[in-house]
């Protein structure tokens, strides 16, 4: 583990600690106030942010790094009501919560496009894409990216190259993940917009036919079942499969691909 990241962790635990102390704080004010329901739940809270800091001291134990307990600050004692208690501490699951997001990735992936041909004399595509990811809560990310996509059309004993040049821009929600947090499971919503260009603009074609297929600009979406695995701290193993479909092409709307790619934090 990185120097960088540990120490990001280990402000993590600190931070997680000192949430722990709030709600301790916050759970005594009530108590006094007479709020007994209310004071247990906030004990339980503070117990919580206790798991959350063992759960990434563990963590780090795995990956051979060391968490360390730093000094936690004095926390907040008393409050004008309840609803001050309560307001102050969403404010403050808002702020922790932020300390985690952020992570940013860099990606690539490549892979086959309308079924798996290895035979070059059958029908043959293929994809490669690249894309920019920040996180937010709980794992879920932006991705924008750019993605090429190649694929050959027989006509008569030749093999006519359709090619579609794409932009994407979409929301990754992760919804399953293992304890460890080595692999997680996204689903993804993007929307796509590029241009499609067949035989490289040539109309002409070598048996004197004219090509009809016209190059366009094309729109629409992609959903995105995505596995991350992650091989080190800054590096996940890709295997995902998407439809898409796009509206303006020549070559039909939908296409489904499947890929692997790497992807490599970079903060």
């Amino acid at each position: 583990m990185s120097e960088k990241l540990q120490n990001a962790l280990n402000e993590q635990i600190t931070a997680e600690l000192w949430s722990a102390n709030l709600y301790l704080s916050m759970s005594f004010y009530l108590k006094k106030e007479g709020f007994s329901g209310m004071a247990n739940w906030m004990r339980k809270q503070s117990a919580k942010e206790v798991g959350h800091a063992c759960t990434i001291a563990e963590y780090m134990v795995k990956r051979e790094a060391t968490p360390k307990v730093d000094k936690v600050d004095v926390v907040p004692q008393g409050w004008g009501n309840s609803l001050e208690v309560f307001e102050h501490a969403l404010e403050h699951e808002k702020h922790i919560s932020k300390l985690i997001d952020g992570m940013k990735g860099l990606q690539v992936t490549a892979g086959m496009a309308d079924g798996v041909h290895w035979n070059a004399g059958s029908d043959f595509a293929y994809h490669i894409g690249a894309a920019y990811s920040v996180y937010t809560k709980n794992a879920n990310r932006w991705v924008i990216g750019g993605e090429y996509l190649h694929k050959k059309y027989d006509y008569k004993d030749m093999r006519i190259p359709v090619e579609q040049f794409t932009a994407e821009g979409g929301y990754y929600l992760k919804f399953l993940s293992d304890r460890r947090k080595t692999f997680f499971l996204s689903l993804g919503l993007s929307a796509l917009a590029g241009y499609e260009t067949s035989n490289r603009s040539e109309k002409l074609l070598s048996d004197g036919s004219t090509l009809l297929d016209k190059d366009c600009f094309v729109y629409g979406g992609a959903l995105t079942l995505e596995l991350e695995a992650y091989l080190t701290d800054r590096i996940a193993l890709l295997v995902s499969a998407r439809e898409r479909a796009l509206f303006g092409s020549d070559i039909g709307k939908f296409h489904t691909q499947v890929s692997l790619g790497l992807k490599f934090i970079i903060n």
